[in-house]
């Protein structure tokens, strides 16, 4: 009798450690900041559960990674964010900013065309995940070859 017993409570502890593992798995995942580069359509693409509401990049020369400028991309719409990023054509319902000493600056086109020979940071954050950032790298005619990121994690 009490063999049954201690079965029957070894496989009720075993269901209970199999569904936590379960809950915490698919359910208790926090979104991630994850994204990369995607060198065959030229795209920053979201590999989190959040799309791209905002993307931080920094420009700087090579070879000496002297800083050039800076660029933030945020969305206008709050109901049409984008899971993936065209940087040369950005969507309608995103805003192109150049950061400055004295806060960002609105600029008037859609798209951010990369220079030749270019380290370009990308990240994005918020709320109480880490920041994600990664590097790219463009080529003599502007051209991204190389990227830090060229997968999602």
């Amino acid at each position: 009798m009490r063999s049954i017993a201690a079965v029957i409570i070894i496989g009720l502890l075993t269901f209970g450690i199999v569904l936590i593992i379960w809950f915490t798995a698919v359910m208790g995942q926090p979104c991630s900041h994850s994204m990369h580069y995607n060198l065959e359509t030229q795209n920053v693409v979201s590999c989190s559960c959040e799309k791209f509401n905002a993307l931080q990049i920094t420009q700087y020369k090579i070879p000496d990674s002297s800083y050039i400028q800076g660029f933030t991309i945020k969305w206008a719409l709050y109901d049409e964010v984008a899971a993936e990023l065209d940087l040369s054509n950005l969507p309608a319902n995103y805003e192109l900013y150049l950061r400055t000493n004295s806060g960002d600056s609105l600029l008037k086109g859609k798209s951010l065309m990369m220079q030749p020979n270019c380290l370009y940071t990308l990240s994005r954050s918020g709320g109480d995940r880490s920041e994600f950032m990664f590097d790219i790298f463009t080529d003599g005619t502007g051209h991204v070859y190389k990227t830090g990121a060229p997968e999602c994690h």
